[in-house]
């Protein structure tokens, strides 16, 4: 096929020998705009946070609100609806992005949200202050049954930190 497109074996042959992991790379980088793929799956997980999400934030003082996050399911008072739960575990990927430069969900948040869905089965309370949470800098996470979702950070300036790099302006 090479040979087709107007070029002699001879090139192809010299344009085999020419491939090689620094070339690929390089390719790659140009074609994600000098990105490595971590940074690259960053810059797409913020998009689809800010898309999804991130345009309900609101920051005022140590807390960043999300209005309409979740929902109740409309059988238990005490659970969140399914189709919600991919809000609750975005806003934790994020949560582990900010805090660890990684934006999978954690096992500890998986189970939570698992908690939220079916909370009758390990006597969860949904909503309500949670501040039994392994991240170093929210002393609490609070969900309410209108649908708002309050973190609770350490101090303004972490919160406003957070806030700035996930929010979705206009």
């Amino acid at each position: 096929q090479y040979t087709t497109r107007g070029h002699s074996w001879e090139e192809a042959i010299e344009y085999v020998k020419s491939l090689n992991y620094e070339g690929i790379i390089d390719d790659i980088y140009a074609q994600t705009g000098t990105l490595n793929f971590a940074d690259k799956g960053k810059e797409e997980f913020l998009e689809n946070f800010r898309d999804k999400i991130g345009y309900k934030m609101v920051h005022k003082n140590n807390t960043v609100s999300f209005n309409g996050l979740v929902w109740q399911d409309s059988w238990d008072g005490n659970k969140i609806s399914y189709s919600c739960d991919k809000n609750l575990s975005l806003m934790f990927q994020a949560i582990n992005l900010f805090e660890n430069d990684n934006y999978t969900l954690s096992s500890w948040a998986n189970d939570f949200v698992c908690n939220c869905r079916t909370p009758s089965q390990s006597k969860f309370t949904t909503f309500t202050t949670h501040t039994n949470v392994p991240f170093s800098e929210i002393e609490h996470i609070k969900i309410y049954k209108n649908g708002k979702v309050d973190l609770k950070f350490e101090n303004y300036e972490i919160a406003e930190k957070f806030y700035n790099m996930f929010y979705r302006k206009g």
